[in-house]
């Protein structure tokens, strides 16, 4: 793949998440003109059959920017890639769909890392809401002591904390 890039003439490669923050920029490839575009990109995947669905290309400062959309199997957006490359010599911008044919394999792999990220997050979140319940009844039978006869009114206190 990093040899396609280098065909293509790459100069910059940046990944956003689906919120449009960054993920992983090459080398000097935190300009604003980028991030715009990957808003633009966000505003037109909100239609998964759009014209723009995919992704499109664009002229940015003389280059040639190509921003393509991520999208699991049901078509949701995972994240945007988006690259900026020297003209082509017939001086022209390459077709979007070439592009992306191109780019396809590493843009499924992308888009399954992204998808896989999410994943191990709401796991995390999970885990953290269940170590939370389970410190709630840790620390309600520690409490108890052996005389006390309202361990039905300390747990639901305990709970009523614990919920806020």
């Amino acid at each position: 793949s990093s040899c396609l890039l280098l065909t293509l003439g790459a100069f910059c490669i940046a990944i956003y998440d689906r919120a449009g923050l960054p993920v992983w920029f090459s080398d000097g490839c935190d300009g604003p003109d980028l991030h715009e575009l990957v808003e633009q990109a966000l505003a037109t995947a909100a239609d998964p059959e759009g014209a723009e669905a995919d992704g499109f290309a664009r002229t940015l400062d003389g280059m040639a920017a190509y921003v393509c959309i991520l999208r699991d199997e049901s078509r949701q957006v995972l994240g945007i890639a988006a690259l900026s490359c020297r003209e082509s010599a017939s001086g022209g911008q390459r077709p979007f769909t070439l592009i992306h044919g191109l780019l396809r394999p590493v843009l499924e792999i992308l888009g399954r890392e992204l998808a896989n990220q999410d994943s191990i997050q709401d796991l995390q979140k999970h885990l953290s809401v269940r170590d939370q319940d389970l410190e709630l009844l840790l620390g309600t039978t520690g409490a108890a002591t052996e005389h006390d006869a309202d361990d039905l009114g300390q747990l639901v206190q305990h709970c009523v904390a614990h919920l806020g």
